[in-house]
């Protein structure tokens, strides 16, 4: 597989001093050279989740804070390391709430980690969409997969993320469980590993996000079989973007291509960008709004 490494030491400054109303849905869309959306099914089932804050005598209060980001490590006997990752937690976070939080888990590229998502401005996109724009406060798990440089044959990076990550999120914070509100995607070498995890996985990802994405070796062979071993009933929601100037879009454009000689309802962007973090700062908005589109309020 080829990977195209976002520099983050020469996008660093930009991304601090660039605006959050640029995040937000009222900014100017971005050009597209083309955009193909396949209709997804009629209705989309929608989660009864975390409700807003009550104060002592029960009535229910808006949340004005912003959202947290958190930096863990789970031992891990698989990788017989540490995984590192980090968390965003939701405005007005509620340890003990009765309803549980979805769940968003985003695999960064290679020669990256998981501050790549927070440089993007994922907290200031996500607390905009909890809100400002009527959706569920949902969980973000971004980790770090140190041994980027490694084949993806025989790599234990994506079991301990099914095995040891998810787990530790289900066992340690109010997170929902269920496929329907678990969302993965990726960037780059992420959205191979998030497409190999929902699609070898049917039971455990309800939306499947891939963005920039260029194939591992023998992936393009292989969807059609893990597509078709998978019931219409339970296939994920599926989203894929890519700048048309990337070098992987010739390989998400065949991704894409197997998704429509098999019928299968999806979402499909060619913009205009390139493989860096310019691309995907301008897009990390709209890939949100995409992953909570289930995670609506009441």
């Amino acid at each position: 597989m080829r990977n195209h490494p976002f520099n983050r030491t020469s996008q660093h400054f930009f991304f601090f001093l660039m605006p959050v109303f640029l995040l937000m849905a009222c900014a100017a869309p971005a050009q597209t050279v083309a955009q193909t959306v396949t209709p997804l099914p009629a209705s989309t089932p929608t989660l009864q989740l975390a409700t807003p804050t009550a104060d002592e005598t029960g009535a229910q209060r808006l949340c004005e804070e912003s959202g947290t980001i958190r930096s863990f490590n789970l031992s891990s006997d698989l990788l017989n390391d540490t995984l590192p990752f980090n968390i965003y937690f939701p405005p007005c976070y509620d340890p003990h709430t009765p309803m549980p939080y979805p769940v968003i888990y985003l695999l960064h590229g290679q020669e990256q980690d998981a501050s790549l998502w927070q440089e993007l401005g994922i907290q200031a996109a996500a607390d905009s969409l909890i809100l400002n724009h009527d959706r569920q406060p949902f969980l973000i798990v971004m980790p770090t997969e140190r041994y980027y440089f490694r084949s993806a044959e025989n790599n234990r990076y994506p079991d301990a993320i099914l095995e040891e990550l998810l787990p530790w999120v289900e066992t340690n914070l109010p997170a929902c469980a269920q496929k329907e509100c678990r969302a993965i995607g990726g960037i780059s070498r992420g959205a191979a590993w998030a497409v190999r995890l929902a699609l070898q996985n049917r039971d455990v990802f309800g939306a499947l996000g891939a963005h920039s994405m260029p194939l591992f070796n023998g992936d393009p062979a292989s969807l059609p079989d893990w597509l078709e071993a998978i019931p219409r009933a339970d296939l994920p929601r599926i989203y894929a973007d890519v700048g048309s100037t990337d070098p992987a879009v010739k390989d998400a454009s065949a991704f894409e291509q197997t998704l429509n000689a098999l019928g299968i309802p999806h979402e499909w962007h060619l913009n205009t960008g390139r493989h860096n973090g310019d691309y995907w700062s301008e897009h990390i908005y709209e890939y949100l709004l995409w992953y909570t589109s289930a995670w609506m309020k009441e």
